[in-house]
């Protein structure tokens, strides 16, 4: 009596075992991260951020480009970047033209 009831617990397990794996849903390609590219912030896989060369980050508002303000390069956002009249991603910052004094 003692194995009989052992064996039909196994096999109760046996026979589960595929009910519970296949309640389990495989993720469906690449999870998405938030990616900064030339300033814009999109959700797409890794592998494209990296193949558009841009920058994961944690929160869009971390999304920062290179701004030239007077002469200065700083890193901000495209908004900050608008509001303090600069340039967005300069290849060359040059510093502004000063009056030619006589």
């Amino acid at each position: 009596m003692k194995r009989t009831l052992i064996i039909v617990t196994l096999l109760s397990f046996v026979i589960a075992a595929p009910f519970a794996m296949a309640q389990e849903k495989p993720m469906k390609g690449e999870p998405k991260v938030k990616c900064c590219v030339k300033g814009n912030c999109k959700e797409m896989t890794d592998a494209k951020c990296v193949k558009d060369k841009g920058e994961v980050v944690t929160d869009c508002k971390d999304c920062k480009v290179d701004c030239c303000v007077k002469g200065e390069s700083k890193r901000m956002t495209i908004a900050e970047c608008k509001k303090e009249r600069g340039k967005v991603n300069p290849k060359e910052c040059k510093p502004p033209k000063t009056p030619k004094q006589k």
